[in-house]
C-alpha cells in the first residue's frame, strides 16, 4: 500500500497477535514493530520500509526505523540518520539503534547520548540503555536501575523490560565503574508496587532459568498475594530444580 498522507496515532490499529509459541524474549521487540505495520497495511519489503518512513509519524515511524534495523538496510541508512533529531523522542531512539544495527557509529553515538537526559521525565534513556547492550555494551545499566527507582510506573515497567540484556554482563562494570548486578534489579522489580513489572520480571526469569535466581523467585512466592503471579513463579522453580 502506498501512503499517501501520514499516518497519526489517531489512526493506529496496535492490536497485534500474540507472537509465535517459542519466541524468545530478545525476539519480541522486532515481532511486534512487524505485527503493528501489518496492522496497518505498511509493506514489510525493505523499499516499501524506506518509502513509508518518510510518510508515517510517532509509534508508526519509529516501528518503520526499528523493522529497517531489524533488516539491517544500510539503503536506509541516510533517512534514518536524518531522524537523529527528530522531535518524538521514540522516534530518535529507534533510528540511532536502526542505525547501530547496521554499524553506524552514529547511531551508537546518539544512544549514548540518550542516558544522559533525566529519567524523571523521559522514557527513552532506559530503551537507550536495553539497546546498547543489545549491542554488547552494558554502560546504561545505572540509567536501568536509576529508572526502577522513579514514582511514575511506565518508567519502572519500561525498565524492568531491559533487564533481561544486561544478564550476560553481571559483575562487570558499567558506566560508573560499579559492576552489573541484574539479580539485584530483578529483586528490586519482583517487590515493585505495580504488577506489571513484576510480571515483566517473571517472563524473563522464566526463559532466562538462572539457578542463582531461586532466592528472589521463592521469597516472591512466598509474599505475593498475586496467585497467577505466584504459579509462575513455582512453576520458574520447579523447572531450576528439574
Amino acid at each position: 500500500m502506498r501512503l499517501k498522507e501520514p499516518l497519526t496515532s489517531r489512526m493506529l490499529d496496535l492490536n497485534i497477535p500474540d507472537p509465535p509459541a517459542g519466541m524468545s524474549y530478545a525476539q519480541f521487540e522486532d515481532y511486534r514493530n512487524r505485527a503493528i505495520l501489518q496492522r496497518n497495511n505498511i509493506s514489510l519489503s525493505e523499499a516499501g520500509l524506506i518509502d513509508a518512513l518518510g510518510k508515517t509519524a510517532n509509534i508508526l515511524q519509529a516501528a518503520v526505523a526499528h523493522t529497517l534495523g531489524s533488516l539491517a538496510s544500510a539503503a536506509a541508512s541516510p533517512a534514518l540518520s536524518r531522524l537523529l533529531t527528530a522531535p518524538e523522542d521514540l522516534v530518535r531512539v529507534e533510528a540511532a539503534y536502526a542505525l547501530a544495527r547496521t554499524g553506524g557509529g552514529e547511531g551508537r553515538d546518539v544512544l549514548v547520548q540518550c542516558l544522559s537526559y533525566p529519567v524523571d521525565a523521559y522514557l527513552f534513556p532506559a530503551i537507550a540503555a536495553g539497546f546498547l547492550a543489545q549491542l554488547g555494551d552494558p554502560r546504561g545499566f545505572s540509567t536501568v536501575a536509576s529508572c526502577l527507582d522513579q514514582e511514575i510506573p511506565a518508567i519502572r515497567l519500561i525498565a524492568s523490560k531491559q533487564l533481561y540484556f544486561f544478564v550476560p554482563f553481571q559483575g562487570q562494570p558499567d558506566a560508573t565503574g560499579k559492576p552489573v548486578e541484574v539479580l539485584h534489579e530483578f529483586s528490586r522489580a519482583l517487590r515493585d508496587a505495580n504488577p506489571d513489572v513484576q510480571w515483566q520480571a517473571l517472563v524473563q526469569l522464566r526463559e532466562l532459568r538462572l539457578q542463582d535466581s531461586r532466592d528472589i523467585l521463592r521469597e516472591f512466592a512466598e509474599d505475593t498475594s498475586d496467585e497467577q503471579l505466584r504459579e509462575v513463579a513455582n512453576a520458574t522453580l520447579a523447572s531450576l530444580t528439574a
